[in-house]
């Protein structure tokens, strides 16, 4: 009777363990007996030690290893066939030989690597080794992903529920607004055609122009803006940024590109026209020059001939009256 006790005991545990989520300390035995004698790490106690201090995630009381891929199934643990990192490997070598249970660390294509403990080869039980799916397949029941372990609801303390309705009577902090943008964009000279989805703009000046004032406006009032100032502007390009700082911090920039125009030199047209006008009159004055000396030049010339016609003339007079 007392056998049929324990034994209805130990079947009613083994059906309510799979939902059991969370144990608050290693429940496995740290030590057990080698193959080949002395005693080992076992490979379900540094399973579970693996799995709390890389994963913070305290697994239950399973016992059996090879039907844990079963339990942790039905106790709401990610499982499948796929290898990844930071999830548990089920072997089952077969009635009367048991399962084992390691802890993968790197998954490169089918190859898997792994550590262990429960293994003979080790003085100590823990082992590292790379195998790849097919050389498992036999043996391989599938993994247990550890990065989607369900959490176990602990029960508020009567302290807690009071601090819980107080947080609940508190007035609930509105979200912080996200808006950044501009509702306008103005500049002392010039104008630029504004939209709030258009971050960069670009205008000419006159040189005449040294300095602008900026005045932007924000969509929001909870909002801060950092630009609204004058600039001296210089000759070329000039950039000028408007930040826009949400409630929340997120900030957004305009950007306005200016180019003054360089400096012309003036031209001074009356003095041009003086200078214009006396070299017309020193020009006019050489030319005079020239015609009065070319004039007296032909009168010396006309002149010449003339007193050279006559004095043939008389010569060939007197010649003409000693002939006669």
């Amino acid at each position: 009777m007392k056998k049929a006790f324990k034994f209805f005991c130990v079947f009613v545990f083994l059906i309510f363990s799979p939902f059991v989520v969370q144990a608050k300390s290693n429940p496995y035995p740290k030590m057990e007996e080698s193959l080949f004698g002395g005693e080992i790490i076992n490979c379900t106690w540094y399973a579970w030690q693996q799995a709390k201090e890389r994963m913070g995630v305290e697994l239950p009381l399973w016992y059996y290893v090879e039907t844990w891929y079963s339990k942790a199934e039905k106790a709401g643990y990610s499982v499948g066939k796929e290898p990844k990192v930071d999830s548990l490997m089920i072997w089952d070598y077969g009635e009367g030989f048991g399962g084992h249970v390691s802890y993968v660390i790197g998954v490169n294509g089918d190859s898997v690597t792994y550590i262990e403990g429960g293994s003979p080869m080790t003085e100590d039980g823990i082992n590292q080794d790379t195998m790849t799916l097919g050389m498992m397949k036999e043996f391989l029941v599938g993994f247990i992903y550890l990065d989607k372990a369900p959490v176990k609801k602990e029960e508020t303390t009567t302290a807690e529920k009071e601090t819980s309705k107080k947080e609940e009577s508190k007035p609930k902090e509105e979200p912080k607004s996200t808006n950044n943008y501009l509702s306008d964009l103005k500049i002392s000279s010039g104008e630029i055609e504004f939209n709030k989805d258009t971050l960069e703009y670009s205008m000419e000046v006159s040189n005449e122009i040294n300095e602008i004032t900026i005045t932007a406006v924000a969509e929001d009032k909870k909002a801060t803006i950092n630009g609204n100032e004058t600039y001296n502007l210089q000759d070329g390009e000039n950039k000028i940024t408007i930040s826009v700082k949400a409630e929340n911090g997120d900030i957004k920039n305009y950007i306005i590109n200016i180019n003054r125009k360089e400096k012309v030199e003036e031209v001074n047209i009356e003095e041009d026209k003086i200078t214009s006008v006396e070299k017309d009159k020193e020009n006019k004055k050489d030319i005079n020059k020239v015609v009065i000396i070319s004039t007296i030049i032909v009168f010396c010339l006309i002149l010449f001939i003339g007193i050279i016609i006559l004095i043939t003339r008389i010569i060939k007079n007197k010649k003409n009256k000693k002939i006669n």
